[in-house]
């Protein structure tokens, strides 16, 4: 074998994996078509057990100098607001702009010298032998083809995962698909160290503040996106945000940093992610609705976890029973991001709805540490009771 672990593509999925892999001293090849660092649309921010996860597996020294401390957590409907701080028992969240947190890790990751990484290597096709997977057929960027073989192949290749459409993997896209719209703002007044999310009427607004810069997210449905790719997409992404009462005054001296990105649709279900000699993880795996900002912290969580499965599924030869835990813990972590995810979308939906929940959270303030809990991991999200979720509403 050439390795014992092939993993294809080098976000925060792929190069959290291939650290924690080669602190084992597992050999392991982590490649990617881009070239790093690389623009990546994304809300940028990662919640408190996300840095929390980046402690545990040693990265986040490596992460911290590039961030901005997120202290808290701001929700906006028309003329209601609430806040809530963190505290000391959540911890803080960091806003990092993706390009420089992916290059980050994949250098964090090569401080193992049983780590290889090729950049600008474009994946081709599964390498099969019989109905497993042993390898990988590349490209480079010179236009010369290789095969690398290893027991297992770890697909971390992004949403539109070119190895689960190879493998003919089942992916479910939910009907009501749904969009992120994405760019860098080079200020926005009354900004602080706390995320902001504004529910609109059929969209969403995420704020992140960054050390040097803003991130503003949009998230909608499919009736937007045509507006959205527009000729002049940066005139239609303002002209959106000026949509939203609270934040259209604080744009007056905002201007567009580099390109505003787009990636959708959002949220597909995926199963299996696992078979004879290969496992899915990151957004080819799934991914939960990224209205609850869970993305990047639950790709720390599921690396974590399932390192020490594909270590002992490499001395097992890669078998698909090696690799079955895999799945039980992508459907543990995230069960309480989806189920989130459409709490909030459901909110969105109805203005007046998510005015009156937002004004309750400011109202009852244990409420809102309650959902805090639930979005950082801390308790389940069928902990939330009946009446915890009539007080919301009322």
């Amino acid at each position: 074998m050439d390795f014992d672990v092939i993993i294809v593509g080098a976000g925060v999925a792929g190069s959290s994996l291939a650290g924690l892999l080669g602190q084992a001293g597992a050999r392991a090849l982590l490649l990617d078509k881009a070239a790093f660092p690389r623009p990546k649309p994304c809300g940028q921010g990662i919640l408190p057990h996300g840095v929390k996860a980046l402690e545990k597996m040693g990265a986040l020294s490596a992460v911290m100098p590039l961030g901005n401390k997120l202290l808290g957590l701001t929700y906006h409907a028309q003329q209601n607001s609430s806040h809530i701080c963190f505290g000391a028992d959540i911890g803080f969240g960091l806003g990092v702009e993706r390009a420089k947190l992916d290059f980050a890790l994949i250098q964090w990751a090569l401080t193992n010298p049983s780590i290889s990484f090729e950049e600008k290597t474009t994946f081709e096709a599964p390498l099969m032998e019989g109905a497993r997977v042993a390898g990988v057929v590349v490209r480079s960027s010179k236009g010369n083809k290789a095969t690398w073989r290893a027991p297992v192949i770890v697909f971390a290749d992004g949403l539109h995962s070119i190895a689960r459409r190879s493998l003919g993997i089942g992916v479910h896209w939910p009907p009501l698909n749904r969009f992120g719209t994405v760019a860098y703002l080079d200020r926005l007044e009354q900004v602080e160290n706390s995320v902001e999310v504004f529910l609109a009427e059929k969209f969403e607004v995420y704020i992140t503040p960054l050390p040097d810069k803003v991130c503003v997210a949009i998230l909608h449905g499919k009736e937007l996106l045509n507006s959205l790719e527009s000729s002049n997409r940066e005139k239609t992404f303002f002209n959106f945000l000026g949509r939203v009462n609270a934040l259209g005054p604080r744009l007056s001296r905002s201007a567009c940093v580099g390109p505003v990105l787009q990636w959708g649709p959002l949220a597909p279900k995926v199963n299996p992610i696992y078979g004879d000699g290969f496992v899915l993880t990151g957004d080819a795996g799934g991914a939960a609705d990224p209205i609850t900002g869970e993305g990047m912290a639950l790709a720390f969580r599921v690396a974590l976890q399932i390192c020490p499965v594909i270590l002992q599924a490499i001395a097992r030869g890669g078998q698909a029973a090696s690799l079955a835990a895999c799945q039980n813990i992508y459907a543990k972590e995230t069960r309480n991001a989806v189920k989130l995810a459409g709490l909030v979308r459901r909110l969105s939906r109805h203005g007046w709805l998510a005015q009156r929940v937002v004004r309750n959270l400011g109202r009852h303030p244990g409420l809102f540490e309650e959902l805090l809990r639930v979005a950082t991991g801390q308790i389940q999200y069928e902990s939330i009771g009946w009446l915890t979720k009539i007080k919301l509403v009322c």
